[in-house]
């Protein structure tokens, strides 16, 4: 198959990738209003049947590093949805840290004195010297008592690890 003047097998071009298709097409009107609304901070539904273009939209206007994507499962309730988010945004919070230093220094010196026969004096010496250091940082992480049910709580922690991404739910 010949696609931007390159030759590809057709599984290179349809199928299921988690790229971002060779075959996807850039609508203007389509792409560009799922950026504005992201600029606007807007709740944005896409929806559409299965192999529609849903995850190459996303893709194609997004980078990687953008956003979360949360599974969720049928059965979730809204306090699984607030906990998944903070989980997959990698919500902690810094209970306690602890920074120890120790080390060791060793000196070992030695020292001959010579006296020759016209009366002067003559010296050797040597000196060796070894130190071992060593430091520790040790950081005690914990989850914070949140209620899952409160959205005030869920925004509150995500400000708290100054979480900027977007939030996609599957």
């Amino acid at each position: 198959m010949l696609f931007n003047n390159k030759l590809y097998k057709k599984n290179d071009v349809y199928g299921i990738s988690r790229d971002l298709p060779l075959n996807y097409i850039k609508r203007q009107e389509v792409d560009q209003k799922l950026i504005e609304s992201l600029d606007k901070s807007r709740h944005i539904v896409i929806y559409g049947s299965s192999k529609q273009g849903k995850t190459s939209l996303k893709k194609s206007c997004l980078k990687s590093d953008e956003y979360i994507n949360i599974k969720c499962l049928n059965h979730w309730k809204l306090t699984d949805i607030h906990l998944a988010i903070l989980k997959q945004a990698g919500y902690q919070t810094t209970q306690s840290v602890k920074k120890t230093a120790s080390g060791k220094q060793k000196v070992a010196a030695s020292f001959e004195g010579l006296v020759n026969f016209f009366g002067l004096a003559g010296s050797k010496g040597t000196i060796a010297a070894d130190t071992e250091q060593q430091k520790t940082t040790e950081t005690l992480l914990e989850n914070f008592d949140v209620d899952p049910d409160d959205v005030n709580d869920i925004i509150t922690c995500l400000n708290a690890i100054k979480f900027q991404q977007y939030i996609e739910y599957n």
